[in-house]
């Protein structure tokens, strides 16, 4: 006959023994909650059923259950608990997938809309390109400074970027976007920040000394 550990007929960390947690399970108990008399699953349970634990602990907040009408089936019914919107599991699945395809049909709207009024979504890309412009173009004067090395100016709206080694245009095409390129102009130091009247003077008198540049 096999004889099993004492370490396995007693558990340390609460105290007691199995075989008077079986003679628990196999005693009836009485309902917290309602009074009923209920074979518990557990040693620990209070309750006869899961609406008794819920209408009293929302009648320990203060909360009470209310009847409310099914959203999708209309069917009425009491809450068992103060978030319960639906009556039962079945319709609250039901609904999930009714809002998921109402999203696969708004974006297969949206994707047909494309289509048919181009220039609709091309005005809010833009519209929505030209807001993450100026914002990252902040960011980046921010890293620079904000004014100009030249002469100290910081009105933003005058504030310009100046590639001293007239290689704007070969910077600008290492990079695929302009986040990259932005980025890489707050950290190489390849480019200073000069307001708009000391970008035109550089520029015209790197014409006058015979070499015309373009502004980059």
């Amino acid at each position: 006959m096999l004889i099993q550990p004492s370490h396995l007929l007693s558990s340390p960390s609460s105290g007691v023994d199995s075989k008077s947690d079986a003679v628990e399970l196999s005693e009836g108990k009485i309902c917290k909650y309602c009074g009923k008399e209920f074979k518990p699953q557990r040693i620990y349970a209070k309750f006869c059923s899961r609406l008794c634990c819920w209408t009293f602990r929302n009648k320990a907040k203060g909360k009470p259950r209310l009847e409310l009408d099914c959203p999708h089936c209309g069917k009425r019914f009491k809450q068992h608990n103060c978030q319960q919107m639906f009556c039962c599991r079945k319709c609250a699945c039901a609904a999930s997938n009714h809002r998921e395809h109402n999203r696969e049909n708004k974006r297969n709207r949206m994707a047909i809309d494309r289509k048919l009024f181009p220039e609709k979504y091309r005005r809010i890309r833009s519209k929505h390109n030209r807001k993450a412009h100026s914002a990252l173009k902040a960011w980046l004067f921010s890293k620079l400074g904000s004014k100009c090395v030249r002469c100290g100016f910081s009105n933003v709206l005058a504030l310009e970027i100046h590639h001293p080694k007239n290689d704007g245009k070969q910077h600008r095409q290492e990079f695929r976007n302009v986040k990259a390129y932005y980025k890489d102009c707050a950290t190489s130091g390849r480019v200073e920040l000069i307001c708009a009247n000391c970008h035109e003077i550089e520029h015209r008198l790197s014409k006058t000394r015979g070499g015309a540049r373009k502004h980059t």
